[in-house]
C-alpha cells in the first residue's frame, strides 16, 4: 500500500488501535522509505560513502489492502485494518 503520511489532515480509524501485547494506543504506522546513499568513486571500482542520503518514495508497511502495521511506544508491532473514518 503506497502511503500518504505527508497528509496531516487524513483522518484514519483502525480496527485494532490498541497494542494486543501491552494495551498502549498505537503511536504510529511503520513505513518504508526508499533512499539512496550517495557514493564518491576514486577509481573505476572503488568508492566511499559521500555522507549524504537522498530520500525517495515512501510506502506504508502493510500485509494487504487497507491493512497497516502499527507500533506502540514499547516497540510492539501488530497489523490493523484501516476502516472508514468516523462520521460526525
Amino acid at each position: 500500500m503506497k502511503g500518504d503520511s505527508g497528509s496531516m489532515n487524513l483522518k484514519m480509524r483502525f480496527e485494532i488501535p490498541i497494542c494486543p501485547d501491552c494495551g498502549q494506543r498505537a503511536i504510529g504506522a511503520l513505513e518504508i522509505i526508499e533512499a539512496v546513499a550517495l557514493l564518491v568513486f576514486s577509481t573505476t571500482d572503488t568508492a566511499t560513502y559521500a555522507g549524504e542520503t537522498v530520500s525517495g518514495e515512501q510506502y506504508s508497511l502493510g500485509r494487504g489492502p487497507n491493512q497497516l502495521e502499527l507500533t506502540c511506544g514499547n516497540g510492539h508491532k501488530w497489523p490493523s485494518y484501516l476502516l472508514s473514518p468516523d462520521v460526525g
